[in-house]
């Protein structure tokens, strides 16, 4: 009874360490792509970077590196002169993650998207909600924080 239960243990765990194995590989080439996709942003290889960045938004779906590739997709897209094909990139962002870690960044990229299509409504728009979270008490707060601390 006792061997079978250890041999059943050490068997989960072989699994687990398995999985575990994976997942990690997994975040590693998930990584390096985008190590790669930023590299080619940086270079201003829009042409090059825009499939590349599709393809690792379609493979991987959800989390911070898959949110940061669909920013960088979206401005390769802006630099590349298609300022709508950047918004159509960018409003699933905002609005799947609306206080996501590169959401700030999307709005105002969206700004500049929309001054690119002369669309001076919706680019204040984008901005003043910014503006007004920067302009409020407590940003000007956590910013003496920094300095007085």
């Amino acid at each position: 009874m006792r061997r079978a239960l250890a041999l059943s243990l050490a068997a989960a765990a072989a699994v687990a360490s398995g999985v575990l194995a994976a997942r990690a590989q997994d975040a590693l080439t998930r990584e390096k792509e985008l190590g790669e996709c930023r590299s080619l942003m940086a270079d201003r290889d829009f042409a090059a970077a825009e499939p590349r960045l599709e393809v690792f938004v379609k493979r991987h779906r959800q989390g911070d590196a898959v949110e940061e590739a669909a920013l960088l997709l979206a401005r390769a897209r802006l630099l590349a002169g298609r300022p709508q094909d950047c918004l159509d990139t960018l409003r699933p962002l905002v609005e799947s993650a609306p206080k996501g870690l590169w959401t700030d960044k999307a709005r105002w990229l969206m700004a500049d998207a929309f001054v690119a299509l002369r669309n001076w409504k919706d680019a204040a728009d984008a901005l003043r909600s910014r503006d007004e979270f920067l302009a409020s008490d407590d940003h000007r707060r956590s910013i003496a924080d920094l300095y007085l601390a």
